[in-house]
């Protein structure tokens, strides 16, 4: 049959089988190549699903994504709100970017895959006002944390300053509050050292909420406990009375009675201002006087300056010296003495008194008076308590050994800004006659500020004295605590 093909016959077949070929050979190559890449697609699609929300108002919506090295498990709330889901959206992709860059920097050879899980709890306040808290775990062990507080209503993040009047007396405040509320904690994880360095960053940047029962502060205290929940530390409603923005009843639900609360302590507040300021007039009847302070010395570079300083405006002070520095500068702490200035005790170490017990308060004390009295050849009856922290041990140790406890009125702020400018500011902000005011002869800074500061109250009529002549100007005496007429 094959001498009937003609030529073009054999050509056509010939092509026809070389076609055949080459379309097997292409089929072969390609197949593991396209299921490659298909499982390479497949491991890159992000699902997102639909989970159960609290509230029907934030749809949760679960955002995955897994690969051969790293895996995604992200829970993302959808408002009405295009603002607040913008800026939620910012700040979970956010996580994503750091993420990544840390899996990159990551020289660990642990097997498990690294995985970035970011779980939201919502809370409703009001029937606008919610809070969204994120808890979660990164790369090499990184824990997350944050908290929204979102008006849907009215299509925005409620902040820091709509709920609280934001200054330096707020901001003592809510420090010492969370203090006080730390040590009525039984169960909690959080320790002093997180406690102070969350409360001295910007309080924008501090993860809160607030209702009718009182402002709550969230820290992240991972590695404490297995849980990745925020701890939470509350600090009532009515110890911040005074410290509420006005508008604060247009966020939160208050009561008629803690309404009323509210307005009391404001009228009682406004009286005492309104006492202060009689008293202002009687002193301005009678000259004009202020207690000046140094904690923590002597020092051996800052003391010698504030000394000389204090000598050429004739100006007297209180020193309140810790027994462990008048150990080292004993020659300086005679110096103080010598020059006429008053000489406190702050007890030996340093140490927050609150948590101690009594023997060991007893031994803080005496320990560092009998310092000062080998040092000076006085013995301080002037007890000033390390960060102005007292209760009732540190009180009856005052009263068995006759010694007055001593705080103030007016804090400079100096152990913080470390700036001439910002102590001066602060202080003349608030001087007033009868205040007592707190700096630290530690600190350059505040040897910097000082004649500034004292030829500026000169100029305003001011006499500077001693604590214990302050006292008995204002007619105090006793254990006290004395504060000297507030600021």
């Amino acid at each position: 049959m094959s001498r009937h093909i003609t030529k073009l016959g054999w050509l056509i077949i010939i092509t026809i089988g070389v076609l055949f070929l080459t379309g097997m050979n292409q089929f072969i190559h390609s197949g593991p190549k396209q299921a490659a890449n298909q499982s390479e697609r497949k491991t890159n699609i992000q699902p997102i699903e639909q989970i159960p929300s609290k509230y029907p108002e934030i749809p949760l919506m679960l955002d995955t994504k897994k690969t051969d090295t790293y895996h995604l498990a992200i829970q993302v709330p959808t408002t009405k709100s295009e603002t607040i889901n913008n800026e939620v959206y910012q700040w979970i992709n956010k996580q994503k970017q750091d993420f990544k860059k840390k899996l990159k920097e990551d020289t660990s050879t642990d097997t498990d895959l690294p995985s970035l899980q970011l779980t939201l709890d919502e809370q409703k306040v009001t029937d606008n006002y919610y809070t969204l808290q994120f808890t979660g775990e990164g790369a090499t062990e990184h824990h997350i944390s944050k908290v929204f507080n979102i008006d849907i209503d009215n299509d925005r993040f409620i902040t820091i300053n709509d709920v609280l009047n934001m200054n330096d007396d707020t901001l003592q405040t809510i420090q010492q509050k969370a203090k006080e509320a730390l040590k009525r904690e039984e169960n909690t994880s959080i320790t002093d050292e997180q406690l102070v360095e969350t409360l001295t960053i910007n309080p924008e940047q501090w993860n809160w909420s607030i209702d009718e029962n009182g402002l709550t502060l969230y820290m992240d205290v991972a590695g404490e406990s297995e849980s990745n929940n925020l701890e939470k530390l509350n600090i009532p409603l009515d110890e911040l009375y005074l410290n509420l923005n006005d508008k604060i009843d247009t966020i939160i639900d208050m009561s008629k009675e803690q309404k009323q609360e509210m307005e009391q302590a404001i009228q009682e507040e406004q009286e005492r201002i309104q006492q202060a300021e009689k008293e202002d007039q009687t002193a301005d009847d009678h000259g004009k006087y202020v207690a000046l302070t140094f904690d923590d010395g002597p020092s051996k570079e800052v003391t010698p300056r504030i000394l000389d300083i204090l000598s050429q405006h004739g100006a007297v002070a209180t020193f309140f010296m810790l027994g462990s520095q008048v150990e080292y500068y004993p020659d300086i702490a005679k110096q103080v003495a010598d020059a006429g200035h008053e000489i406190g005790n702050h007890t030996q170490n340093h140490k927050d008194l609150t948590t101690l017990d009594p023997d060991a308060i007893h031994r803080e004390i005496i320990d560092s008076g009998a310092k000062i009295q080998h040092a000076t050849g006085i013995r301080p009856h002037l007890f000033r308590p390390p960060y102005g922290a007292y209760d009732d041990d540190t009180m009856n140790d005052a009263i068995n050994n006759e010694n007055s406890l001593i705080l103030w009125s007016i804090d400079s702020l100096d152990w913080q800004s470390r700036n001439a400018a910002r102590v001066n500011r602060e202080i003349q902000s608030k001087i007033r006659s009868g205040a007592i005011v707190l700096m630290h002869d530690i600190h350059p800074s505040t040897a910097d500020a000082l004649p500034e500061l004292l030829s500026t109250l000169e100029e305003q009529g001011y006499q500077f004295v001693t604590v214990s002549e302050l006292l008995e100007l204002q007619g105090e005496n006793g254990v006290g605590p004395h504060y000297g007429f507030v600021g």
